[in-house]
């Protein structure tokens, strides 16, 4: 993978990063997380809707079990 390329892929990964940070504090739906990731150009270039889905699934399981909530 190229530099730039690689640079590219790593800021769509901290955007759904910041995307589950606000789903695990209630900013956002779940829902609303997929589809605001979908339209951001550079996210959609590497995930499509099942792969950002699975992704935001596990960040909010992994993310409940180490605050000791549940998923809801």
């Amino acid at each position: 993978m190229s530099r730039t390329k690689r640079n590219y892929y790593d800021l769509a990964e901290r955007r759904i990063d910041t995307y589950a940070s606000y789903l695990l504090n209630n900013i956002i739906t779940f829902n609303e997380a997929v589809e605001d990731l979908l339209a951001d150009p550079i996210v959609n270039n590497f995930f499509d809707k099942n792969e950002i889905e699975v992704i935001l699934s596990f960040e909010l399981q992994r993310g409940c079990h180490q605050s000791g909530g549940t998923v809801q």
